[in-house]
């Protein structure tokens, strides 16, 4: 390649991505932790599927990855953005003859933030603090089950199975990495204390007001926003 006249510089990475993503399927009956499942089938609109997995959902777009590119983004992270439990991202490559079969890593995280459910449990941010928080509970105590149904099954019933809670497992355990979105100084804070409790692996995204809680993120990993919201305009 010829560059002269030219700079050559690293590809920037998209960290906070939606791309590809369709519409959300209409939303079931929100339910609460212990009504059959402790995490219950919901729609995904309502981001309440730790077992949802991005990769599996992909539609990428030749248009929208050669605008990334074009801006200096050569991959890109793709998870929802809204919801307690989003699911589990992709590490996608920018070029045009992407699709699922060129991923380049998933799940790379579990995706979580403090929205509540639309109309249902939990609504209020009381409530999906405790909608998370009993759903790492149960996912240690689920995942002590099924360790000792697999180490020795005779005599013991096989635990039912329960996706959401089976991919919180890898999460309580500290083998992926969850991705949270606060950017306020009390959702950074919120989003410290729950993974100080759990003892996961946290990256907090966003962190707008990161700067007020730097005793809360130091020594973590942040993805700091740069979608800086527009002085206003006085006349």
């Amino acid at each position: 390649l010829d560059l002269s006249n030219r700079t050559v510089i690293p590809g920037v990475l998209d960290l906070t991505s939606t791309i590809g993503l369709g519409s959300a399927s209409t939303p079931e009956t929100p339910g609460r932790p212990g009504q059959g499942a402790s995490i219950p089938p919901v729609g995904r609109a309502q981001g309440l599927d730790p077992s949802r997995a991005i990769a599996n959902e992909l539609r990428l777009g030749s248009a929208d990855l050669k605008a990334a590119r074009e801006a200096g983004v050569t991959a890109v992270l793709v998870a929802p953005n809204r919801g307690a439990f989003r699911g589990q991202s992709a590490l996608v490559p920018s070029r045009d003859s992407a699709d699922q079969g060129s991923i380049i890593r998933a799940p790379v995280g579990m995706h979580l933030g403090f929205q509540g459910a639309q109309g249902g449990y939990p609504g209020s941010l009381l409530g999906v603090i405790a909608y998370q928080r009993q759903g790492f509970y149960d996912a240690m105590r689920y995942g002590q089950l099924m360790d000792r149904w697999r180490a020795n099954p005779r005599g013991l019933a096989r635990p039912e199975y329960d996706p959401g809670l089976d991919a919180l497992v890898s999460v309580v355990r500290g083998t992926l990495p969850v991705f949270f979105d606060a950017n306020l100084e009390n959702e950074v804070r919120r989003a410290a204390k729950i993974a100080k409790e759990f003892g996961f692996k946290l990256t907090i995204v966003g962190a707008t007001e990161g700067w007020r809680a730097l005793d809360a993120v130091a020594g973590r990993t942040l993805v700091v926003s740069v979608n800086f919201p527009k002085a206003p305009e006085a006349t």
